[in-house]
């Protein structure tokens, strides 16, 4: 499947990219779908409106094509990779007790504890990627309705 994708930087870091001719990722405990770059599909004003709002002053919007099989994207858009989630999550939620998570971990969740969701979210979709050998996650924002 053939997909454009968008994504919103500062300028300084789509320069970076550019001369680079990567995308560089940057591990966060807390990112929601799992570590990695994140993109909107089909959605430039989407990924205009991201770029303003993480640098107002340098907003960027870049493009690319990509191509993936089918059976490399985990869609939580759909009840087939909504299903992997859930009984992956399900799991995850048996073993918990069991597994030991890094200090820094137990902190961030202590400090955030509204964030814990997000930290378990991408622990899971981090191993999730690893055991099945996804390349990518999609999942669509619930988008509000503007009060006039």
């Amino acid at each position: 499947m053939k997909f454009v994708i968008y994504h919103g930087t500062s300028m300084k870091n789509a320069l970076n990219i550019l001369d680079n001719r990567e995308f560089i990722s940057q591990s966060k405990i807390n990112h929601w779908l799992g570590n990695g770059v994140y993109f909107f599909v089909n959605d430039p004003d989407a990924a205009e409106w991201w770029g303003n709002m993480k640098s107002p002053d340098d907003g960027a919007v870049m493009s690319a094509e990509i191509e993936l099989d089918e059976s490399e994207i985990l869609d939580l858009d759909t009840l087939t990779g909504a299903n992997v989630l859930n009984e992956f999550y399900d799991l995850w939620n048996d073993l918990n007790s069991d597994l030991e998570f890094p200090l820094e971990t137990i902190r961030f969740i202590k400090d955030n504890p509204s964030q814990a969701k997000h930290v378990q979210m991408s622990i899971v979709l981090d191993l999730i990627f690893e055991m099945y050998g996804y390349k990518a996650c999609m999942y669509s924002f619930v988008i509000e309705r503007l009060q006039v």
